[in-house]
């Protein structure tokens, strides 16, 4: 689920795990983003597109890029849910509107595909290549892509699911998120209050919050993420993210 709190946005990303730089064409990305209609009227539109890299459409080890476009019959509106699901099922792209097929084809030319291609173990890559969520980042170019809106119900599945299965997920949460769009007084405020900071001509700490702010490390070092930040002057809030260290170790 997300909402789009800038309509105007060229190129955001919802998800991604991609390098797209000279000789690595690699990974899958969700991204939206607002162009000039295909018809030529001059009507700017508003387009999801779910571009992917798979065994079957690449002639070398470098990977090739294929895209796949749905494009809103209407503009979207700011603060509204929006349920989508896009995947690849080993032949076939897709993208799911709301529990509704909105656009989909055959992945490559002959069937079956084969699988997607990763970035990762790739010498030619970056080594890292990071699963995103609510930006693009391509560490082959070092280009980003946030996401202006919120999100909600991340799933990262390992099988596309069936048209039945999509209604369900949509079903899920449909009846509260799609009577309760999000207005951006319900959002962090933004403003400093965070970081310890030298006042001037002191050698004293003052504590300034920054909302909102994160405070991270590298997963060797902390297996937390901490969101700082307030939603009135009265309180400041803090979420904390925690992963597994078990996992976090087999990782690296």
């Amino acid at each position: 689920w997300f909402t789009v709190d800038d309509d105007s946005m060229q190129y955001a990303g919802l998800a991604a795990a991609q390098q797209d730089g000279t000789f690595c064409h690699k990974g899958w990305s969700l991204t939206y983003g607002v162009r000039p209609d295909a018809s030529g009227s001059g009507v700017p539109v508003f387009a999801i597109a779910f571009s992917i890299a798979v065994e079957g459409n690449s002639p070398d080890s470098y990977g090739r890029l294929d895209t796949l476009e749905y494009v809103f019959p209407a503009p979207v509106e700011e603060g509204v849910w929006y349920h989508i699901v896009a995947g690849y099922n080993g032949s076939h792209v897709g993208i799911y509107i709301d529990g509704q097929l909105g656009v989909a084809r055959q992945a490559c030319a002959k069937v079956p595909c084969g699988r997607i291609m990763y970035p990762i173990g790739d010498p030619v890559c970056k080594a890292r290549s990071p699963l995103t969520i609510g930006t693009y980042d391509n560490r082959m170019t070092s280009a980003t892509a946030p996401h202006t809106g919120m999100i909600k119900s991340v799933r990262l599945l390992s099988a596309f699911p069936s048209a039945a299965q999509v209604a369900g997920l949509f079903n899920l949460h449909a009846a509260s998120l799609k009577n309760s769009p999000v207005h951006q007084f319900e959002y962090w405020l933004a403003g400093e209050r965070g970081k310890y900071r030298y006042l001037s001509n002191s050698e004293s700490l003052e504590k300034v919050v920054v909302s909102p702010s994160a405070d991270y490390a590298p997963a060797e070092r902390s297996a937390s993420i901490e969101i700082t930040g307030r939603f009135s002057d009265a309180a400041t809030f803090t979420c904390v993210f925690t992963a597994d260290e078990t996992a976090i170790e087999t990782l690296a």
